[in-house]
């Protein structure tokens, strides 16, 4: 199934999830065991799912992961209380763990389903998302097992409208330009020079993250006391760089996310966690810069595999602003890549 855009093409839409080759396909890999090929991964993936009340888009949200190809998960539903049916939906799907109850918070729904998820690997997604193909998850697990310094991969998001229409709006904006995004090292450098105005974090949507990573970081103690009550996914996304853990983004399309009824006031909310986010990442490289201490990286296992000190860091960050000229922009990744490797 093919939904084509002048430039782009998404191996299938939600548009079409509701018609019968689903179903039949569905029923397919329910009877042999989500065995789909020989090329399936054997690594569970836990799909930490968030819902409440969402009813209306829920079900597309269902179907994007279940037509994933080649690998072994698991969707741990954190269900914060629905009322609208939502139960039932859900009720319908077998492949579903269903943690029914309310939550104080956001952050408590996270808890509860990590705390749950028994895979390698673990990635997000909410009620009113979706995956835009269905090879994303398959490709992000490759990309883990060939790369143990790896912890975490990410991919581009499109915005849709309610409708599903999709929009041709992305995150990163850089996806499908010529010039990369920073990878892994030097990730840090875009993460700790950006003013707000160009790219601090990646979407939670879109990534797959080691799972004793996230476990280690989301349950564990080594906290940002200014993070406490804002958002889990900036607090992880926060806890993931300043501990040194590596990024690598894969350019390709991964998911969408969903205008919908009441985004307007969860978007005041989310500009707030995020100021206070931008805040503990200036105060961050200030501290860095203050001390003298160099900041470090470490693999998968969490081992030091390099580190950064404040006079080199100093000059890096020099070099990342000049190069956020526009004309440079094209060039960061490559001068980078002269002092860091990725």
């Amino acid at each position: 199934m093919n939904f084509t855009f002048p430039s782009w093409r998404i191996e299938f839409a939600p548009a079409f999830l509701s018609i019968a080759p689903f179903q039949s396909r569905l029923e397919h890999v329910r009877r042999s065991g989500s065995q789909e090929s020989s090329n399936m991964s054997s690594e569970l993936i836990s799909i930490l799912f968030l819902n409440k009340n969402n009813a209306d888009h829920l079900e597309t949200a269902i179907k994007t992961i279940l037509l994933q190809s080649d690998v072994n998960i698991e969707v741990i539903v954190a269900d914060g209380g629905s009322t609208d049916g939502s139960l039932e939906i859900m009720a319908r799907y077998p492949e579903l763990t269903v943690l029914e109850g309310a939550d104080r918070s956001r952050a408590d729904g996270v808890k509860r389903a990590t705390r749950a998820a028994r895979g390698k690997y673990i990635a997000f997604m909410t009620s009113t998302d979706g995956y835009l193909g269905p090879h994303w998850l398959s490709h992000a697990v490759a990309a883990l097992n060939a790369d143990p310094e790896t912890s975490l991969i990410w991919g581009a998001s499109a915005n849709m409208e309610t409708d599903g229409t999709l929009r041709r709006s992305f995150y990163p904006p850089n996806f499908r330009k010529k010039y990369p995004i920073a990878q892994k090292r030097q990730w840090l450098l875009p993460w700790i020079t950006d003013d707000g105005k160009w790219i601090s974090y990646f979407s939670e949507l879109s990534y797959v993250v080691r799972a004793d990573v996230f476990r280690s970081i989301m349950l564990g103690e080594e906290k940002e006391p200014r993070l406490e009550g804002i958002d889990p996914v900036l607090d992880f996304h926060f806890e993931f760089i300043k501990q040194g853990y590596l990024p690598l983004y894969l350019n390709e399309l991964a998911n969408f996310g969903r205008k919908h009824p009441g985004q307007h006031q969860v978007s005041n909310q989310v500009g707030s966690w995020v100021d206070v986010y931008n805040e503990a990442r200036k105060d961050y490289r200030r501290r860095l810069l203050a001390s003298g201490q160099a900041h470090i990286w470490r693999d998968a296992e969490g081992r030091e595999i390099g580190r950064i000190g404040s006079t080199r860091l100093k000059a890096m960050i020099a070099l990342t602003r000049l190069f956020r000229l526009k004309p440079l922009q094209p060039l960061l990744s490559r001068a980078l890549g002269l002092f860091i490797k990725p």
